[in-house]
């Protein structure tokens, strides 16, 4: 999963995360998760002026509470039971869900996470659905796989360029660790259209045949067999 979408995904969840911890955001949880983050290494002073000046808080933000606490349970049972797949795009999926339902967002930005929440949404239901007379699940999962990337490959360039202003913020030594991450996600994205056609030929065409413009030359020689 992370080997073909991980170049994405990559760009998209700081993207969802950046999002939900913009600056002037409203919500309360958001706030005061942003606020731990950003004061870590004073948590104690910083656990005190929270207990200090945050007074009555409303039933919303101690429900939104109770379903980060459930969450995490669930998310630490799918990580004990060895579902790491769900371990690892539900939360994405939900923050993306709670995002695309956020008024406050730009209506650019909104659409760009219903696209992202829908493609991870693809991804999990042909883990669990097939479609009748596939051969096992591959057709299904490459032919929503193919919506998926468009959806995503959309996203991706709006997200990136909202990351290259919000990185303004960031800690010097994150921002430096995600630029070389991108970087060498990038690369190795960019290398498989050169290594890959190479290895796709020699497995489906007889590599002895000379170059050729004539499409149907290969069927001369070509053999392919599935199942056995």
């Amino acid at each position: 999963y992370l080997v073909i979408h991980g170049v994405f995904l990559f760009i998209l969840a700081f993207y969802l995360i950046a999002l939900a911890f913009r600056p002037g955001v409203r919500n309360g949880l958001a706030r005061t998760v942003r606020f731990f983050w950003r004061h870590w290494n004073r948590r104690w002073r910083a656990w005190a002026l929270y207990e200090r000046w945050v007074r009555c808080p409303t039933l919303g933000y101690s429900l939104a509470w109770v379903a980060l606490a459930v969450g995490g349970a669930v998310w630490l049972g799918l990580v004990l039971a060895g579902a790491w797949l769900w371990a690892l795009v539900l939360p994405l999926g939900i923050l993306g869900g709670a995002l695309s339902l956020s008024s406050r967002l730009a209506p650019e930005r909104r659409l760009q996470v219903v696209w992202i929440a829908l493609g991870l949404a693809m991804t999990l239901a042909v883990e669990v659905v097939v479609l009748k007379g596939d051969i096992g699940r591959m057709n299904t999962v490459f032919k929503f796989y193919l919506q998926v990337w468009i959806l995503w490959a959309l996203s991706a360039g709006g997200a990136l360029a909202y990351l290259a202003r919000d990185q303004a913020r960031w800690n010097r030594r994150w921002r430096s660790l995600w630029r070389w991450g991108l970087g060498v996600l990038l690369l190795a994205g960019s290398m498989y259209p050169i290594l890959a056609t190479w290895a796709r030929l020699r497995d489906r065409w007889d590599p002895s045949l000379p170059p050729t413009l004539n499409g149907m030359a290969y069927m001369t020689t070509a053999r392919h067999s599935e199942n056995g």
